[in-house]
């Protein structure tokens, strides 16, 4: 049997290895996350014993299931009309295609947060309705989220990759 100092360990370095992995990361509520994301923990009962893990790791799950453009853009498209009360056919698609961003914030930072240093493939959506440009973000995986202007950064330019 494990001693305590050995599930705590356990527990440090699954949640390092959590924080490392994945492709998409961030604080974005539309990020993916992997079968394999969720975490195994040790719970203690009354008398102080040991129980089985709380939580264990399902490797039969399927990986997230990857957006196409089209799909994103719909989502986008879907977003802005609950945001902004526009229809669909005033939303004009200015700009849609797959891109690289540079880093987990996926070109849509927030101050004060860290992200993954490591290139994410995603979506970069640009949108028109009545009340002016709009901007969206996605992971191949995550739904797309909107980036207010002052937070937009540009994907990463195809030269750049090679």
């Amino acid at each position: 049997m494990p001693s305590r100092l050995h599930l705590l360990a356990l527990l440090v370095a699954t949640a390092l290895l959590g924080a490392c992995s994945g492709s998409d990361s961030g604080d974005h509520p539309d990020t993916e996350t992997g079968a394999d994301s969720t975490p195994t923990a040790a719970s203690e009962t009354e008398n102080g014993s040991e129980s089985a893990p709380a939580a264990v790791m399902d490797s039969t799950a399927p990986p997230p299931a990857r957006m196409t453009l089209e799909q994103a853009v719909e989502a986008a498209r879907k977003d802005l009309v609950e945001r902004a009360g526009s229809s669909m056919e005033a939303i004009e698609v200015v700009e849609a295609r797959v891109v690289t961003w540079n880093d987990g914030s996926m070109g849509c930072p927030e101050p004060g947060m860290a992200y993954t240093q490591a290139l994410v493939p995603g979506f970069f959506i640009h949108l028109r309705d009545a009340n002016g440009d709009v901007y969206y973000h996605a992971g191949r995986s995550g739904q797309p989220f909107h980036c207010p202007e002052a937070r937009r950064m540009p994907p990463m330019d195809p030269g750049d990759l090679g």
